[in-house]
């Protein structure tokens, strides 16, 4: 079975972030924080791109079982899954209104990245699939000041690999990004 197949039976749809069709016929997806009030909308999926995208917001924390002392229980916002021509990515993203507390957001991306090894051992444990997403390198995004309008300013060459929480890219976007823009780096 996929790894997508496998998504598609393991995560409720209540849960998942739609990907929609523009006026072109482009694949989007819009990653949106309701309380808050804003988004941000993720562009360029061609169609040989296989994506799930999850609002990592709606799995409880795990406060009753945790003591919660060093942010084992908080949460970045989405995690989305991909396969396309550059790789298979596990990309964890977390939103912020204001530029946020970086350690806090070390920790809400690292309790993400819990959530998605949490999600694997579940497949490969109840589907018996050994090997479902074990080929999948994390990405760590922070999208920062998602409340003031501002064009997106992106030079991957000015961006270390962001494959862990302590370093994990920042980008302070308009109302859209790029899927690549998430995942790659200039090098």
């Amino acid at each position: 079975m996929s790894d997508f197949a496998i998504l598609n039976e393991l995560i409720k749809a209540s849960v998942q972030v739609p990907i929609q069709l523009d006026q072109n016929q482009k694949r989007f997806f819009y990653l949106e924080e309701k309380q808050d009030n804003y988004g941000v909308t993720i562009r360029g999926i061609s169609d040989e791109t296989d994506i799930f995208v999850i609002d990592a917001d709606q799995f409880p924390a795990p406060k009753m079982f945790f003591q919660g002392s060093r942010g084992e229980c908080k949460r970045a916002d989405f995690i989305v899954i991909t396969r396309n021509s550059l790789g298979n990515f596990i990309i964890i993203i977390e939103m912020k209104a204001g530029s946020g507390d970086n350690p806090s957001i070390q920790q809400q991306l690292k309790g993400s990245q819990c959530l998605a090894t949490y999600i694997q051992n579940i497949g490969q444990i109840f589907w018996k699939e050994s090997s479902f997403l074990a080929h999948y390198v994390y990405r760590f995004v922070s999208l920062k000041n998602m409340k003031i309008n501002k064009k997106t300013r992106y030079n991957p060459k000015s961006f270390p690999l962001h494959d862990s929480p302590e370093h994990c890219l920042q980008i302070s976007p308009g109302q859209s990004l790029q899927l690549k823009q998430l995942i790659t780096v200039g090098r």
